[in-house]
C-alpha cells in the first residue's frame, strides 16, 4: 500500500485503524488519553507501514523576488526560468513582479 517514499499519512493510518486522525495523533504524540485496545491498533500499523513523523521546517521558505519593469520578451522568460529551476533545488519560493504589464 506504500512505498518508502511515500509513507502512510496520519488520516490513512486513522482510517485503516478505524479511528479518528486526533487519535492518530495522540498515540504518535504520546498522550495518555486514547484506550489500549485503538492505541495498539494505530501503533501494529505504525510499524507494520513505517509511518514517521515529519519534521517541520525550523526557519521560514526563502524568498526570491524578480522585479521587472515589462514582461515582454524572451529576457523576462529565460531569467525567470533559470531562478526558477535553481529556487527549485533550494527548496526556495520565487514571486514575480512587473511594473507595467502588456495588453494582448
Amino acid at each position: 500500500m506504500t512505498t518508502e517514499s511515500s509513507p502512510l499519512t496520519i488520516a490513512q493510518l486513522a482510517e485503516l485503524a478505524g479511528v479518528s486522525t486526533a487519535t492518530v495523533s495522540k498515540v504518535v504524540n504520546g498522550r495518555s488519553e486514547v484506550s489500549s485496545a485503538a492505541r495498539a491498533a494505530v501503533e501494529d500499523l505504525i510499524r507494520q507501514h513505517g509511518y514517521r513523523r515529519q519534521r517541520r521546517r525550523s526557519t521560514p521558505t526563502a524568498l526570491v523576488e524578480l522585479v521587472f519593469h515589462a514582461l515582454e520578451g524572451d529576457y523576462p522568460v529565460e531569467i525567470t526560468k533559470g531562478v526558477a529551476e535553481v529556487a527549485r533545488e533550494h527548496e526556495f519560493t520565487v514571486g514575480i513582479y512587473a511594473f507595467r504589464t502588456i495588453s494582448v
